[in-house]
């Protein structure tokens, strides 16, 4: 553990940890959240041009604000501290998602759904950073193979909650952010600022393995666009398949997660037996074989498996992506770097809708998650065909470093 932590007695460590694995609950899934009550809010707005489109809108616009203020929080963050943006951050988080509880005006809530991006991207971006500041090595693996587990189980709650909710009205799904008023009262007691990292000397500016970096971010936001066809599509697709309620949409999408989580627990496991190259090759295998079930599904259940597989796949892409990002990244970049990746990582949730549309209304919603399990087929393939050259690019940055 860093210095930072090594005071601390195993209270207030086990405090620390259940604060951060709290904090970061309320950041996965905050904008699928809602996901069960698209159809209810589509009809109760059915005057408003493309209803349904704007409620898909209402999914992902948090999406696209944090991928634009990620690198900004992250660059603020290294630059002024964590605490006080994560502070801010969890009150602007219950203030603007709550608003759809309140405002009668479809294009006012959404509005509010940017503040509410602002709002994670200032959580998540400083949380991931603080986990990289207080545990390095073994710990940090571990930490963040429980943390995938903890955030992925925080959105089976959410959205099952949300469907929920939504059976009675629309609206009360909502009021589920007001949760972050609970981790409030943790944050102040027992998140603390780490010492401010020092540039090596001879520091050019420019964070090592350009290449790499690039390479997970780009994987990132490809991941997310595929993976966020979930809580986007899968409550239309059910709607052709056979007449279910948002109770049966939430328990769908929470299912994914539900599988995410044991998944994320198996990280540091795998980790110490291959490399990242090879687990993200493994994710994007198991992911794309539950996508092809849910592309040839024709029930509720074999939807419901499918989302199962691939939620088991998607478990392990997560905390590989940042926990390879960490270790390459100087302490000094850190929060910057990670606010690059969370870009990378909405920005696909955003444009999930809008890349699928078009092969969607061409073909179907069934044929185009198909056709993604192939795509997911292709990258597991890539990633073992190039686990060679990564392994030996990663010993060499060790040696160097």
């Amino acid at each position: 553990m860093n210095s930072s932590t090594s005071t601390l007695s195993k209270s207030e460590k086990n405090w620390l940890k259940a604060t951060l694995l709290a904090g970061g609950s309320l950041t996965v899934m905050a904008a699928a959240t809602i996901a069960p009550a698209q159809p209810k809010i589509s009809v109760a707005f059915s005057h408003v041009k493309d209803s349904e489109f704007v409620a898909q809108l209402l999914l992902v616009l948090p999406s696209l604000v944090i991928a634009m203020t990620a690198p900004f929080v992250g660059y603020a963050i290294d630059r002024i501290g964590r605490k006080q943006i994560l502070i801010g951050s969890l009150i602007l988080y219950a203030l603007s998602g709550t608003a759809g509880y309140y405002l009668n005006d479809l294009w006012y809530i959404l509005v509010s759904r940017g503040f509410l991006g602002m709002a994670v991207a200032g959580t998540m971006v400083t949380i991931t950073t603080l986990v990289a500041d207080y545990f390095e090595g073994k710990e940090r693996n571990q930490f963040m193979g429980m943390q995938g587990a903890f955030m992925t189980f925080g959105g089976i709650i959410y959205v099952i909650l949300g469907g929920l909710l939504a059976e009675i009205n629309w609206r009360l799904p909502f009021l589920i952010y007001g949760a972050s008023l609970l981790v409030f009262p943790l944050i102040l007691k027992h998140i603390f600022e780490p010492g401010k990292a020092v540039k090596p000397t001879g520091f050019t500016g420019k964070a090592p393995l350009p290449g790499l970096r690039k390479m997970i971010y780009w994987v990132g936001l490809i991941g997310m666009i595929i993976f966020y066809m979930v809580p986007v599509q899968i409550p239309f697709y059910l709607a052709e398949i056979t007449p279910v309620g948002e109770l049966e949409i939430g328990l769908a999408i929470a299912a994914m997660t539900l599988c995410a989580a044991p998944a994320a627990l198996m990280f540091q496991k795998l980790k110490e037996h291959i490399s990242y190259p090879l687990i993200y090759a493994l994710g994007f295998g198991i992911m794309g074989l539950g996508y092809l079930v849910v592309g040839n599904a024709y029930s509720y259940a074999q939807v419901v498996v499918g989302l199962m597989i691939g939620g088991a796949g998607f478990g392990l892409m997560i905390p590989n992506a940042t926990v390879w990002l960490m270790e390459i990244a100087p302490a000094h970049l850190r929060g910057r770097m990670i606010g690059i990746l969370n870009m990378a990582m909405f920005l696909g949730q955003f444009l999930s809708p809008f890349v699928v549309k078009p092969l969607i209304e061409r073909t179907s919603i069934g044929i185009t998650f198909g056709t993604m399990a192939f795509v997911m087929f292709g990258m597991s393939a890539a990633f073992v065909l190039s686990s060679k050259y990564f392994t030996e690019l990663m010993q060499k940055h060790e040696l160097n470093a």
